[in-house]
């Protein structure tokens, strides 16, 4: 099985994957989520005609050529608030009292805002005109009944929430939260809170990507650490596969000694390996199976080959598995402020800052560095080549 692009894995991991079951949830509780069908507006919004300010409801006619020189002397027939029934403007010379949020009166058809009168009770002097549906908010300013307002696969912001409050929504149907499971191998690591004894180093990829699959709405069911032995990888594989929507690993995939994932992971029963190796550095030995049906990453056990590729197909895949509108990733084109030196065998993804115009790469691109992904909002892609890539570059990038 030879290596394939970076562009090929990403549709053999993703192309023709179910996404998770739905749910119904109480709004309160979906932040975050991600919508399971289209949500259409189930009222107007406002379902009355509304004032927009405090002020006086009266005729447009009526006020023609108001001004302080020559004001309108309007008699005050009530007082209407916020939540109050609508009035009934009934004759000609009269204004009623109206505040912000309130109905608009049967009769009226403007607002004039009370800092253009003399805030008068009984009276009221008007000093300036208004025109025919000025400082009003018609019915259905925000939104009509049956038009479509959030997109099935949106993940749900607070105004979303609102939208969804605004138009009386208890619940709505979202998609269950994707169960995944991360298991690490390597028989140097040891966990972060234990000494560190000589040849031991502490677990980072285990920390970083239980944070992105948290940051990506995921619900991370298992995160164990085990060492380069064949009945604990398998063991830990086989709670996950109890557990878990889709299984993450890292160590062991590439061809050495101990690299023991895929010679289990092509054993096991029901299992179909899709790949295993991506035209990429890092990440070339990165492997993708079907596991009883169920999606298995395995990424190197380097903690920049673990995250860039994570980042470059593992968010693809958890965007299409969680039924996300798009899991395509936002691609930029832009100029390097400062060049790469480094032959290149097969496509490089390096770690970047993008100002906007143009991307600065990190001095530190090694794959065992992890402090560069602190500053980097971007990875970019350098084609193969023996020769540098030159400042000014223009070159491929895929936001973070």
């Amino acid at each position: 099985m030879g290596r394939i692009t970076l562009e090929e894995a990403v549709e053999r991991m993703c192309g023709g994957r179910k996404s998770t079951e739905t749910e119904e949830i109480p709004i309160h509780e979906c932040i975050g989520r991600v919508l399971a069908e289209d949500f259409m507006a189930q009222i107007m919004q406002p379902p009355f005609p509304r004032s927009a300010m405090d002020g006086y409801a009266v005729r447009a006619e009526e006020i023609k050529g108001a001004s302080k020189e020559h004001p309108v002397c309007l008699k005050v027939q009530g007082k209407v608030c916020a939540g109050d029934e609508p009035a009934i403007l009934s004759e000609q010379g009269y204004a009623i009292r109206i505040m912000t949020g309130a109905p608009i009166p049967e009769g009226a058809d403007c607002v004039v805002k009370q800092e253009e009168t003399d805030y008068g009770e009984e009276v009221v002097n008007v000093f300036a005109s208004a025109e025919r549906n000025q400082n009003c908010c018609p019915t259905g300013e925000d939104f009509y009944t049956g038009e479509k307002l959030i997109e099935k696969g949106s993940v749900l912001n607070a105004y979303a929430v609102a939208v969804l409050a605004g138009n009386g929504m208890e619940t709505v149907r979202v998609r269950k939260k994707l169960t995944v499971a991360l298991i690490s191998s390597g028989d140097e690591l040891i966990q972060p809170g234990k000494p560190l004894s000589p040849g031991k180093i502490y677990d980072t990829n285990l920390f970083f990507l239980r944070a992105r699959c948290i940051q990506l709405g995921c619900e991370v069911v298992l995160a164990e650490t085990v060492g380069d032995r064949e009945d604990e990888i398998q063991g830990e594989i086989k709670r996950a596969l109890e557990k878990a929507d889709l299984i993450i690993t890292t160590g062991g995939v590439s061809v050495g000694q101990k690299d023991l994932i895929p010679e289990i992971v092509s054993q096991w029963e029901n299992t179909e390996v899709i790949f295993h190796g991506v035209n990429i550095k890092p990440g070339m030995p990165t492997l993708f199976a079907l596991m009883k049906g169920k999606p298995f990453l395995g990424l190197s056990g380097n903690p920049y080959s673990a995250s860039a590729v994570f980042e470059l197909m593992g968010v693809a895949l958890i965007a299409k598995l969680q039924g996300k509108g798009s899991y395509a990733h936002q691609i930029r084109y832009a100029k390097l402020e400062n060049g790469f030196s480094k032959a290149r065998p097969c496509k490089r993804i390096v770690r970047g800052y993008y100002d906007g115009e143009k991307v600065v790469l990190s001095k530190f691109q090694k794959n065992g560095q992890v402090r560069a992904g602190i500053y980097s909002n971007c990875l970019a892609e350098l084609e193969e080549g023996k020769e540098c890539v030159p400042a000014d570059a223009m070159v491929k990038i895929y936001l973070l």
